[in-house]
């Protein structure tokens, strides 16, 4: 833990592979990449239906599924593309170097056109990429914080900071990986169950 007069400094401009590392932290490339291991095991689970009920299946019975598949996962990498761009469109390396400051009672952002000052309290959590902490003032608004903006033995301070800090929120099963998984899980058997039923389950 930092003493009270205790100081983390930092700063570096802001770019592309930092939001992007932060976009597959938090979880849609991870979505993204489950819809695609969908595709593969939808098919082959309405395959199996298929022969288990006798019927002998066709291409055609698949095509639906595997259309809107494959349309749902496009939609889902643009939506992450084109969210990684918005959020650096348009601004200069000036716009986008960022000053750090983390000590005891929270933590100081400041560029060009922002200065935000918040203490650890209002912290909703905080999580840790490869290349960059990620501070979430709210549950679903982050703040990325490149690793690089600090000097390398400053990067095992911040971590400790945080960690003391920062009152992780306790897990659910709902709101665990975990019990997403599952959820995703049921819900995509019962839309292909659906679907089977749809294209005419044999008689």
């Amino acid at each position: 833990m930092l003493d009270a007069t205790d100081t983390i400094t930092g700063h570096a401009v802001l770019g592309q592979s930092d939001v992007d590392g932060a976009l597959k932290k938090t979880g849609l490339s991870r979505m993204t990449r489950f819809y695609t291991v969908m595709l593969v095991v939808g098919p082959l689970f309405l395959y199996f239906t298929h022969r288990a009920a006798g019927h002998q299946p066709q291409l055609s019975d698949f095509a639906p599924a595997l259309g809107y598949g494959v349309l749902f996962v496009g939609v889902l990498y643009v939506a992450q593309r084109a969210a990684a761009r918005k959020h650096l469109e348009g601004k200069s390396a000036r716009d986008l170097t960022m000053h750090y400051e983390l000590d005891a009672g929270g933590y100081t952002i400041r560029s060009p056109s922002t200065d935000v000052r918040s203490t650890w309290q209002s912290v909703h959590h905080f999580d840790e990429a490869e290349a960059a902490f990620l501070i979430f003032p709210s549950a679903t608004i982050q703040v990325v914080v490149p690793k690089r903006a600090f000097a390398e033995a400053d990067v095992p301070r911040v971590r400790a900071l945080l960690q003391a800090s920062v009152k992780q929120p306790k897990k659910t099963f709902l709101r665990g990986s975990a019990g997403r998984v599952i959820l995703l899980w049921l819900a995509l058997v019962l839309m292909f169950v659906v679907i089977y039923h749809t294209l005419g389950a044999p008689r």
